[in-house]
């Protein structure tokens, strides 16, 4: 059975080809059964990478602008 980090892996890697335009993708999920998304269905997909990543997908919290002292 695949570990967490190469399930999420592979999810992450799904999703991707979902947001490039590919029709269907399938992922094997913790109990090993094999699940098809369809675009329509990407948000299903990133929720299940969420249940591994809760990160994915937000947007990055950054310290504001950078200025140089100089």
């Amino acid at each position: 059975m695949a570990t967490t980090a190469e399930l999420l892996a592979q999810a992450k890697d799904a999703y991707h080809r979902l947001m490039l335009g590919e029709s269907v993708v399938e992922v094997r999920d913790q109990s090993g059964e094999s699940i098809r998304y369809q675009a329509a269905a990407a948000s299903r997909l990133l929720a299940y990478i969420r249940t591994m990543d809760p990160t994915f997908g937000l947007p990055c919290s950054g310290s504001g602008p950078m200025r140089f002292v100089g």
